[in-house]
């Protein structure tokens, strides 16, 4: 599963791309993050960002990133969100023209 949001063309927002657990590890959500962005190209956006967290849990995810062409812009700290502490954040970007 994947989404997008489109409200700052032509930069678009990916967000929520995932994997069933029982399909992990063998490159789907590498080739479905390479088929949303050709979908994006094929949109004329410019430039796509995603974040993930900076857990060790994360780091599947930022090596697809990285490995796909993304390049880090910045950290931050996680927020609060109510009661809960969001995890520290790694923001990317990538240039799709």
């Amino acid at each position: 599963m994947c989404c997008w949001d489109p409200r700052e063309f032509p930069l678009v927002e990916i967000g929520h791309n995932c994997i069933l657990p029982k399909f992990k590890g063998i490159g789907l959500g590498k080739e479905q993050l390479r088929i949303i962005l050709e979908r994006l190209k094929h949109k004329s956006f410019e430039k796509a960002k995603v974040s993930t967290g900076l857990l060790n849990f994360f780091i599947p995810a930022q090596r697809m990133y990285e490995s796909l062409g993304f390049h880090e812009i910045k950290r931050d700290k996680g927020n609060k969100l109510g009661q809960f502490k969001l995890c520290d954040q790694i923001y990317y970007e990538l240039n799709l023209i």
